[in-house]
């Protein structure tokens, strides 16, 4: 898995990076208010393909995702 970038112009409760993994890409994003991790199909520059998430929830953190996204733990739409 690669992180491609680190996304810090959101406010400061959202952490969000993207990386790449067999290559496909996904936006993971932790919304540190509510302790919940969501990745989401994305282009390579970060562009959310489509708003279903596709790993993660709450009490999850970005590693775990990241974790779940390399073992094949992503859910198919």
């Amino acid at each position: 898995m690669n992180i491609i970038q680190h996304i810090t112009d959101k406010m400061p409760i959202i952490e969000q990076i993207v990386v790449e993994h067999s290559g496909n890409h996904y936006l993971i994003s932790n919304n540190k208010s509510i302790a919940e991790t969501l990745a989401f199909k994305c282009k390579p520059d970060g562009e959310v393909a489509g708003w279903s998430e596709v790993a993660g929830g709450y009490g999850r953190t970005i590693a775990e995702v990241m974790v779940d996204i390399e073992q094949g733990n992503v859910w198919e739409y």
